[in-house]
């Protein structure tokens, strides 16, 4: 069991607050404000219950999920601005989702265009998060970024080109423009469960394997020496991640920096400890700073925006923050 300071218990208490706060305001927020003595009466409780508890839960999830994943990959890759994002794994994963509703084009069912979109999309974010690591100079932070980039952009294009071709074959299927850079509404029950699962996963595996992660941090040889196989953890972990990544893609879109966000925001806080101690707060202020995102994405200033467009507006001053330190790892 991991051990807190009191500072840090109090810490975590806050982002528990918070948490509740933002799960309070997506519920009541967005297109249409409902108070919360409507919440029993009708039509209000069909919108609360079938469409905003299932929506708030899910953002939460996907938060929590995105957050982690940028812990990870930082650790992993020693890289202190890597996230599903930047490594270019959500960009892939966002190909493989809009590969599949080309097959709308061949009268594939909808139904099961949606039960296919999760598996192009783990199989993508993988090709494209290896890929990053093959182009890129081993230990070298900058290649990496720059590797990531590059791979996004690719996959940014070959995503362009896939839309517009959908929209000229199938101009029937609605334009996938915020999907492509974020929209978490109207979520299912059904992809909800999905969510609270892959989350619950990904949460075990990143807290049980949180002292390899740490070794494998150090280096490669520090690894060896403790009998832990560098490559073989690599490859679990960053196919681990690029599979909630996917189903988070997939059902959410590609969002943005949020794994660079929450985990420099933690760090910066209670300071560079070890991966299983971050995983709770780290994974909490994931969830808020999504919940808080995706009111205003909705709506709540009048407009829709996509999510990727707030969530960047909130990246730039952590990331200047990064940069201005010296882009130290473990803060």
């Amino acid at each position: 069991m991991q051990r807190y300071q009191f500072s840090e218990v109090v810490f975590v208490l806050l982002l528990f607050i918070l948490e509740g706060v933002s799960a309070f305001a997506s519920l009541v927020l967005g297109a249409v404000y409902i108070s919360p003595s409507l919440f029993e009466m009708s039509p209000y409780s069909f919108i609360i219950y079938s469409i905003r508890i299932p929506t708030t839960i899910s953002t939460s999830m996907i938060g929590a999920d995105l957050a982690l994943s940028g812990l990870v990959l930082q650790m992993l890759l020693r890289n202190p601005v890597m996230d599903p994002y930047v490594s270019g794994t959500a960009s892939g994963a966002g190909f493989g989702a809009v590969l599949s509703y080309v097959l709308l084009a061949f009268s594939f069912p909808v139904l099961l265009v949606e039960e296919i979109s999760p598996f192009l999309a783990f199989f993508f974010s993988m090709i494209a998060t290896l890929l990053t690591l093959a182009i890129s100079k081993k230990g070298d932070t900058y290649s990496l970024v720059i590797g990531g980039i590059v791979i996004s952009y690719l996959f940014s294009a070959l995503i362009i080109v896939g839309e517009l071709a959908i929209s000229k074959v199938t101009p029937q299927v609605p334009s996938l423009l915020f999907f492509l850079f974020g929209e978490i509404d109207d979520v299912s029950w059904t992809d909800t469960m999905i969510l609270i699962n892959a989350t619950l996963i990904l949460s075990y595996f990143t807290y049980t394997l949180g002292r390899k992660i740490d070794v494998l941090t150090l280096s490669d040889e520090v690894s060896l020496s403790k009998g832990i196989n560098p490559r073989r953890y690599r490859f679990l972990i960053i196919g681990l991640v690029s599979a909630v990544v996917s189903i988070d893609v997939s059902i959410g879109g590609i969002i943005g920096f949020l794994g660079v966000i929450s985990p420099h925001i933690v760090r910066g806080i209670i300071g560079g400890r070890s991966t299983s101690s971050l995983v709770l707060p780290v994974s909490l202020l994931g969830s808020s700073i999504l919940l808080l995102s995706n009111v205003i994405s909705r709506g709540a200033l009048g407009f829709s925006i996509p999510l990727t467009a707030v969530t960047s507006l909130i990246a730039v001053p952590v990331i200047t923050s990064i940069l201005r330190r010296g882009g130290s790892n473990a803060d």
